[in-house]
């Protein structure tokens, strides 16, 4: 799990660097220094006002920029630039300029990718939409892909970009939930449901989770450590990691909170086990079939994510049920329809 922000980070109030590659590398810096994992930056703190072209251009021409690509900067901090939804829908453009709104993306998408970010984010709202020709987007070597950011409230968004997912790979679905508007236990679960339709919808690939503070006052420790569980359980069911990115006033305050809680939740699992291996929820497991000698591999997923042809067992499953919590060599029997079948658990990989 990685926890970070939006916005710039404050220890760098003034901070002055003449390109946006040195913008972002002080940006970058600083959430290193505060234990964080992520952050989505404006696209007007690092490139200015300026127009993408003259910045795309400009960023060619940097002796450096050959160096740079989309991904995972050096100091380990994912970063996201937020752009402008008239950057990729041909908002309030002219109806006879779509092309400039197309060309607008391209620019940007590329000049994400050259310093070095992972995502281009665009607010996506109902007033928004996506036509067949703006999914038609040339992927470009390392040009960046576009997070929809999607407020889980707003259905018509939601479903606008997920037709927009499915026509193309440049697209990832974000869900943004907020934290003030649903209690705890109701947000917990919409935080579960939402991840799994956009790793559905995306098919993998980075994922990222936004969570708006309340307008006034700070979410209990107790709410963000709860909502922090829930992600964590869904990596483990999903082996993937999941992006937790705070926004709204307080958020960089609260996202060092809760990457410390983050942490915590991670240690047990990366190291405080004293025993062999056995499998729970999220492991993966490697079982024979005595009597055939087949051997399979399983991950033990929660029942909505199970899919035995896509190797996913459920955990409510006879099999789960029998091998879960036990060692390495251990032999179990299962009903079946046409008898008992033994299984040898040969393999646990938590």
């Amino acid at each position: 799990m990685r926890v970070g922000f939006s916005g710039r980070p404050s220890s760098l109030p003034g901070a002055f660097a003449p390109s946006p590659r040195e913008r972002m590398t002080r940006y970058v810096s600083a959430c290193s220094e505060l234990g964080l994992g992520c952050l989505e930056l404006p696209a007007g703190v690092l490139f200015g006002k300026s127009g993408w072209r003259n910045q795309f251009l400009a960023a060619c021409t940097d002796s450096a920029s050959a160096q740079a690509g989309a991904g995972r900067s050096r100091a380990g901090v994912d970063v996201l630039v937020r752009v402008r939804p008239s950057d990729c829908f041909g908002v309030h453009v002219p109806p006879g300029d779509k092309a400039r709104g197309r060309a607008e993306i391209g620019y940007a998408r590329h000049l994400v990718g050259l310093i070095g970010g992972r995502l281009a984010t665009v607010l996506m709202r109902s007033e928004h939409s996506i036509s067949a020709s703006d999914t038609s987007l040339h992927e470009g070597q390392g040009a960046a892909r576009i997070g929809l950011v999607l407020s889980w409230s707003d259905q018509a968004a939601i479903l606008a970009a997920a037709r927009a997912a499915r026509r193309s790979a440049q697209y990832v679905m974000l869900p943004l939930l907020n934290l003030g508007s649903e209690h705890a236990s109701r947000l917990e679960r919409t935080a579960e449901r939402a991840l799994g339709v956009c790793r559905n919808e995306n098919r993998g690939g980075d994922m990222y989770l936004f969570l708006s503070m309340p307008r006034s006052g700070r979410p209990s420790a107790s709410v963000t450590r709860a909502l922090l569980e829930v992600i964590r359980g869904f990596e483990d069911e999903t082996a993937s990691e999941i992006g937790v990115i705070f926004s709204g006033s307080g958020s960089e305050a609260h996202a060092h909170q809760a990457a410390g809680i983050a942490r915590e939740l991670q240690s047990p699992a990366a190291g405080n086990r004293t025993g062999p291996p056995v499998p729970r929820l999220g492991s993966t497991v490697r079982i024979r079939d005595v009597e055939l000698g087949l051997d399979m591999q399983y991950a033990i997923v929660s029942p909505e994510h199970a899919s035995v042809m896509a190797g996913r067992l459920s955990s409510e499953s006879p099999v789960a049920r029998a091998i879960m919590g036990q060692p390495c060599g251990a032999r179990v029997e299962v009903a079946a329809p046409d008898g008992r079948v033994v299984y040898e658990l040969l393999e646990v990989m938590n």
